[in-house]
Formats: C-alpha cells, structure tokens, sequence
C-alpha cells in the first residue's frame, strides 16, 4: 500500500504452471482509496483471472 509512490497501491496474485512453477504475476495498480475501498472485490477477481490464464495459458 502505497509503497512506491504516495496515492497508489497494487495487488497482485501469482501465476504457476501445472508443476507448480512460478511464470508471473498478474496485478493492478490503482489509486490507494480504490483499492483500499475495494480491496476484496479487487483480489477475488485477480483470483478469478488468475485460474482462467493458469488453466488456459501455463500447462507446461
């Protein structure tokens, strides 16, 4: 939260193939009172995203 630059914040979630190895992140960056406001609903649909790309994008 607002680690770099003061009024924006960013999660983020992992990406891993089907052996478990770390290929990326996926994140988004906002200002700090979207994200601390939403944060919740922010990180479910990183989540959400996350699992179509690993099932779609990272079998190997």
């Amino acid at each position: 939260m607002e680690e770099i630059d003061i009024g924006v914040s960013s999660i983020a979630v992992p990406l891993f193939n089907t052996r478990g190895e770390l290929k990326g992140t996926l994140s988004i960056a906002a200002s700090a009172a979207v994200v601390n406001n939403h944060f919740k609903n922010i990180l479910t649909d990183l989540k959400q995203a996350r699992n179509i790309i690993e099932y779609n994008r990272l079998g190997s």
